[in-house]
């Protein structure tokens, strides 16, 4: 960019240092420049390459409203589909994809102001599984908001996340390279209002309604974790209600659904 703005003022142009640092965000180079000080004598070679900056300008902030206007309608499509599954009263059958994705959209502007590097890894193959869709959005919610306070200030924080067979089982594994659980932590976590972020920042609430969806669904959570390592989530919900007809099981016969957190 240095090079550019000397370049440019050595040739009288106005806004110098301005139209360099459009110029270095398309790529333009000395060569380039010379290519049109070769052409345009330097009387009018200040207007010219103004023009060229306003409609580099220009076309940068009409990809920018296209780009928000697209984040914008994602996320209340997100927003709709989370208030629709909140609505449903009954269990239903669902790809956990979709909800995973929808929670990301939702927490997107968290993500990003955080500098998080997410890495989607999902097996399309994957059958539906009978749960409260609402539900098991908190589910995704509470865990991936956890895992970002987590990695909170962390430089180069990633966030991973996978779904796979696992025999009977759908696999869920969240990962994040976060500081880990202090063992004196670990048998609390559960616990209704017992958090470890700073006061204003928790209420200890989320593992609480993640331990309860997951109990709720016939299900258990469990965690392992070493203080500086990956701790590691495990809940087990299961597949299919007993009050369904063995023609309902055979019709809409699912795996059970086994999710494993590491955060």
């Amino acid at each position: 960019e240095d090079d550019l703005t000397d370049w440019l003022e050595d040739h009288k142009v106005d806004n110098a240092l301005e139209v360099a640092e459009h110029f270095v965000e398309y790529n333009f180079e000395i060569d380039d420049l010379e290519f049109v000080g070769e052409r345009v004598k330097v009387p009018h070679l200040s207007p010219v390459l103004n023009w060229v900056n306003n409609n580099l300008v220009t076309e940068k902030m009409v990809t920018d409203i296209q780009e928000a206007s697209q984040r914008i309608a994602d996320l209340v499509m997100s927003v709709k589909n989370f208030t629709h599954m909140d609505r449903a009263q009954d269990k239903q059958f669902c790809d956990i994809r979709f909800g995973i994705r929808n929670t990301l959209t939702m927490l997107n502007h968290k993500v990003k102001h955080a500098s998080v590097a997410v890495t989607e890894h999902f097996d399309e193959s994957l059958p539906d599984v009978n749960a409260y869709i609402g539900e098991l959005n908190q589910v995704w919610t509470n865990l991936i908001d956890n895992a970002l306070d987590a990695m909170e200030g962390r430089p180069e924080s990633t966030l991973d996340i996978r779904t796979e067979r696992d025999r009977e089982f759908v696999k869920v594994t969240i990962t994040d390279n976060g500081p880990g659980i202090p063992a004196d932590d670990k048998d609390k976590i559960f616990d209704p209002f017992f958090t470890t972020k700073e006061i204003g920042k928790g209420t200890g609430l989320g593992l609480d309604v993640v331990a309860r969806i997951v109990k709720q669904h016939r299900g258990s959570i469990k965690v392992t974790s070493v203080p500086g390592k990956q701790p590691l989530w495990s809940a087990f919900l299961s597949k299919v209600d007993h009050h369904q007809t063995r023609l309902q099981e055979e019709m809409f016969r699912r795996p059970k659904m086994y999710i494993r957190f590491a955060c």
